[in-house]
């Protein structure tokens, strides 16, 4: 894992606040995208990892919580791996 419990707590949270504060339809689904603690924007799936460097966060509208692995910074990442739900605690 790439991030720490802590980083994905704060991340999530901050991914929370993001979704509470864009209220209309299309963001009752899809991902929340964070990276270093800010979110970087919104996705209607978690897909396409190569647009987004190593380190990633897809926080989903149904729990999941997905990272991007693999790749560099330049080339973006190789994969999304789903994280456990559980990883981020209660944030």
């Amino acid at each position: 894992m790439f991030n720490s419990k802590e980083q994905i707590n704060c991340s999530k949270q901050v991914a929370n606040a993001w979704r509470e504060s864009h209220v209309c339809n299309w963001n009752k689904s899809g991902a929340v995208i964070t990276y270093m603690g800010n979110v970087t924007g919104w996705r209607d799936a978690v897909r396409h990892p190569q647009d987004y460097c190593p380190g990633c966060l897809a926080f989903t509208a149904n729990g999941e919580i997905w990272e991007t692995i693999g790749g560099n910074d330049q080339h973006g990442a190789n994969a999304w791996r789903l994280i456990s739900s559980d990883v981020g605690g209660d944030a």
